[in-house]
Protein backbone atom coordinates (compact mmCIF):
# COMPACT_ATOMS: atom_id res chain seq x y z
CA UNK A 1 0.00 0.00 0.00
CA UNK A 2 1.27 3.29 -1.17
CA UNK A 3 0.40 5.99 0.86
CA UNK A 4 -0.42 6.99 4.44
CA UNK A 5 -1.64 5.45 7.65
CA UNK A 6 -2.97 7.26 10.52
CA UNK A 7 -4.00 5.86 14.23
CA UNK A 8 -7.26 7.58 15.28
CA UNK A 9 -5.86 8.04 18.95
CA UNK A 10 -9.36 9.46 20.31
CA UNK A 11 -10.91 5.85 19.51
CA UNK A 12 -8.68 3.52 21.44
CA UNK A 13 -9.84 1.63 23.88
CA UNK A 14 -8.04 -1.10 26.17
CA UNK A 15 -10.94 -3.81 27.82
CA UNK A 16 -8.85 -6.01 30.10
CA UNK A 17 -6.26 -7.47 27.68
CA UNK A 18 -7.64 -6.30 24.27
CA UNK A 19 -7.08 -3.14 22.90
CA UNK A 20 -9.37 -1.77 20.26
CA UNK A 21 -8.29 0.76 17.87
CA UNK A 22 -9.54 2.52 14.07
CA UNK A 23 -6.25 2.32 11.13
CA UNK A 24 -7.21 5.13 8.28
CA UNK A 25 -5.13 4.52 5.23
CA UNK A 26 -5.13 7.38 2.39
CA UNK A 27 -3.85 7.00 -1.28
CA UNK A 28 -4.14 9.87 -3.95
CA UNK A 29 -3.92 7.30 -6.17
CA UNK A 30 -6.94 5.29 -5.16
CA UNK A 31 -6.67 1.83 -3.79
CA UNK A 32 -9.56 -0.05 -5.80
CA UNK A 33 -12.89 -0.08 -6.09
CA UNK A 34 -15.94 -0.71 -3.81
CA UNK A 35 -19.42 -0.98 -5.61
CA UNK A 36 -17.75 0.89 -8.67
CA UNK A 37 -16.60 3.18 -7.52
CA UNK A 38 -12.70 4.58 -6.74
CA UNK A 39 -11.69 3.88 -3.15
CA UNK A 40 -9.25 6.79 -1.62
CA UNK A 41 -9.40 6.32 2.18
CA UNK A 42 -10.34 3.13 4.20
CA UNK A 43 -10.72 2.89 7.77
CA UNK A 44 -9.93 -0.62 9.46
CA UNK A 45 -11.34 -1.18 13.18
CA UNK A 46 -8.69 -3.33 14.25
CA UNK A 47 -8.70 -5.74 17.77
CA UNK A 48 -5.63 -7.12 19.54
CA UNK A 49 -5.23 -9.23 22.22
CA UNK A 50 -2.28 -8.44 24.09
CA UNK A 51 -1.05 -11.83 25.38
CA UNK A 52 2.14 -13.00 24.17
CA UNK A 53 2.28 -13.51 21.22
CA UNK A 54 0.11 -10.61 20.11
CA UNK A 55 -2.49 -11.77 17.88
CA UNK A 56 -4.80 -9.55 15.73
CA UNK A 57 -7.77 -9.53 13.69
CA UNK A 58 -9.95 -6.99 11.81
CA UNK A 59 -13.29 -6.02 12.72
CA UNK A 60 -14.89 -3.55 10.12
CA UNK A 61 -13.45 -1.91 6.84
CA UNK A 62 -15.17 1.66 5.77
CA UNK A 63 -14.76 2.81 2.37
CA UNK A 64 -14.81 6.22 1.23
CA UNK A 65 -14.34 7.93 -1.80
CA UNK A 66 -12.48 11.10 -2.53
CA UNK A 67 -14.77 13.59 -0.90
CA UNK A 68 -14.79 11.97 2.01
CA UNK A 69 -17.91 10.53 1.30
CA UNK A 70 -18.46 7.04 2.91
CA UNK A 71 -19.15 4.34 -0.17
CA UNK A 72 -19.68 1.43 2.03
CA UNK A 73 -18.49 -0.97 5.24
CA UNK A 74 -17.78 -4.44 5.03
CA UNK A 75 -17.80 -6.58 8.35
CA UNK A 76 -14.76 -8.71 8.53
CA UNK A 77 -14.37 -10.90 11.99
CA UNK A 78 -10.74 -12.19 10.18
CA UNK A 79 -9.07 -14.83 11.77
CA UNK A 80 -6.77 -14.05 14.56
CA UNK A 81 -2.74 -13.60 13.40
CA UNK A 82 0.64 -13.24 15.09
CA UNK A 83 1.57 -9.55 15.22
CA UNK A 84 5.41 -9.39 15.39
CA UNK A 85 5.97 -5.51 15.31
CA UNK A 86 2.80 -3.33 14.39
CA UNK A 87 3.75 0.92 14.13
CA UNK A 88 0.25 0.92 14.11
CA UNK A 89 -0.69 -1.06 17.08
CA UNK A 90 2.56 0.97 18.99
CA UNK A 91 0.81 4.46 18.49
CA UNK A 92 -2.40 2.89 19.65
CA UNK A 93 -1.46 1.36 22.52
CA UNK A 94 0.84 4.80 23.37
CA UNK A 95 -3.12 6.50 23.38
CA UNK A 96 -5.13 3.14 25.04
CA UNK A 97 -7.17 4.32 27.67
CA UNK A 98 -9.24 2.22 29.32
CA UNK A 99 -12.99 2.04 28.36
CA UNK A 100 -15.76 0.20 25.87
CA UNK A 101 -15.82 0.53 22.43
CA UNK A 102 -18.51 2.63 21.41
CA UNK A 103 -19.14 1.34 18.02
CA UNK A 104 -18.82 4.70 16.60
CA UNK A 105 -16.90 5.32 13.22
CA UNK A 106 -14.38 8.02 13.49
CA UNK A 107 -15.02 11.23 11.09
CA UNK A 108 -12.03 10.79 8.04
CA UNK A 109 -9.58 12.77 7.83
CA UNK A 110 -8.92 14.98 5.03
CA UNK A 111 -7.20 13.14 2.06
CA UNK A 112 -5.41 16.25 0.64
CA UNK A 113 -1.77 16.19 2.01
Amino acid sequence: MNGIVYVDTDSVVKQGGTIIYWSMYLNQQGTGTFNNVPVYKWMRKVETDLRTPRKGRALLDVHFDINDRQIGASVQHSSWYTISDSPELNVALSYAKEGQDTGAIPAPVSNRY
